[in-house]
């Protein structure tokens, strides 16, 4: 629950003259904008005062300039005044902070703002991976569970060994029929898995053996000295697995 603070009677004229509202002057949508990692801004130009919400402040008076976002009329739950600045630019429904790309995502009534899908803990997927079946995976032994919608790793490959562990989910989605759609997560060191959104099929193997699956998606990208997220991929990546059998 966000809590509005009163401001002085400057600040809330801004709210009753469009032209004058700070908010409004950024150019940007009405609503939550999201990061890929559950991140998120929230630009309220109508609200009275209307405020951008970084980083838990309720901010009045942003100024962008020189590709810097600057408030210094910031408020915390309590009333205690900051002040924020970030590198900043925003184009269309997208918007980018400290090399975050944020992008306006409507949100359903009552959720939690910008929540991303949680990966399922190791112990609560023995249900769920009834009917598994032993692929590979880029080198990796993954269990695939079509009824349950989930591919999880079971043997990482050594080079990923200290980023990736047994049991953790790789996708989780809907497979109907041979059409699989979902959500996949890529996976750094130190940081928690990144999700997007992928699209494929189950096919014949024309290397060999059984089925494979292709999975196709714009993964993150990330920050190479952090977690942050800096955008995509640009072109869709590709995530191939291959049938070994039945365990």
């Amino acid at each position: 629950m966000r809590l509005l603070i009163a401001v002085t009677a400057s600040t809330i004229a801004f709210s009753a003259m469009a032209a004058e509202n700070p908010v409004a002057r950024l150019g940007l949508s009405e609503g939550w904008y999201c990061s890929p990692t559950g991140e998120n801004v929230l630009v309220s130009a109508k609200s009275s005062p209307p405020f951008v919400g970084i980083d838990g402040l309720d901010c009045h008076d942003p100024i962008v300039a020189r590709g810097r976002l600057t408030a210094k009329t910031c408020y915390a739950n309590g009333g205690i005044k900051l002040s924020v600045s970030k590198k900043f630019a925003a184009q269309g429904q997208t918007l980018t902070m400290d090399g975050a790309v944020y992008r306006l995502t409507p949100q359903a009534p009552g959720a939690e703002a910008c929540a991303v899908p949680k990966v399922q803990p190791v112990a609560t997927q023995a249900s769920t991976m009834s009917d598994a079946a032993m692929w590979t995976h880029n080198g990796s032994m993954v269990l695939i569970s079509a009824r349950g919608g989930r591919i999880v790793y079971d043997e990482p490959k050594a080079s990923i060994a200290g980023t990736v562990r047994k049991g953790m989910t790789l996708f989780e989605g809907r497979f109907d029929g041979a059409r699989i759609a979902g959500t996949a997560y890529v996976f750094k060191r130190g940081c928690e898995p990144a999700p997007y959104a992928v699209t494929g099929k189950m096919e014949s193997n024309p290397a060999g053996f059984g089925s494979r699956i292709v999975l196709t998606g714009a993964a993150p990208k990330r920050d190479p000295a952090s977690c942050a997220i800096i955008g995509t991929t640009g072109t869709h990546s590709r995530l191939v697995f291959e049938e070994q059998g039945d365990v």
